[in-house]
Parts: C-alpha cells; structure tokens; sequence
C-alpha cells in the first residue's frame, strides 16, 4: 500500500493526476471509465485499485499513441502493483493470481 500512496503523491507533484474536493466522489461506471481514453478530445482517465483518476494532463504519457495508453480508460491496478506496464498486464484481471 506504501508504494501505491508513494505513487499516487508522485502523480500529484508531477501534475498528472488530478485531485477532487471532499464530498466530490462518485461512482464511475465501466462505460464511462471505457469511454475516457483521450480520443477525440476526451479525457484520459485510469483507475487504480477501485480510485479513479484523471490523467488528461499527462496526454502525452497516457493518451492515444503514448507510450503508457494501455493503461488509459481501464482498471490499471495489476500494471501498477507489479510495475510491468504492458498490454498484457494490463489485461489481467486484479482479482485473480
């Protein structure tokens, strides 16, 4: 959990992530998450074990044709846990071995 809050601060001091006042969360549907991959203009958003974040300030890193976008519009817990950030890991699902 330290490496992911260490991360998570790291994407915050770089001004890739953005942050949400208190009392702003709301669920985020698959769709919606699918939808967000930064084509078209839209933004890039990623989720990490069930948090969900706007990349959109790191499009040339997430979005389309960048080298981490197989991460973008998706649960990108298991690429972060393990730091093999390729399409395949990306793929797995966070809840199996």
């Amino acid at each position: 959990m330290l490496a992911l809050q260490s991360l998570q601060y790291l994407l915050l001091l770089i001004g890739i992530m953005s942050t949400c006042s208190v009392g702003a969360h709301r669920f985020v549907t698959r769709e919606e998450l699918e939808s967000k991959t930064g084509e078209n203009g839209s933004d890039v958003w990623l989720s990490i074990l069930g948090e969900v974040y706007d990349v959109t300030a790191g499009r040339d890193y997430y979005g389309p044709g960048a080298s981490y976008n197989m991460l973008a519009s998706r649960d990108s817990s298991v690429p972060f846990i393990t730091g093999t950030f390729t399409l395949e890991e990306a793929d797995k699902d966070p809840g199996t071995k």
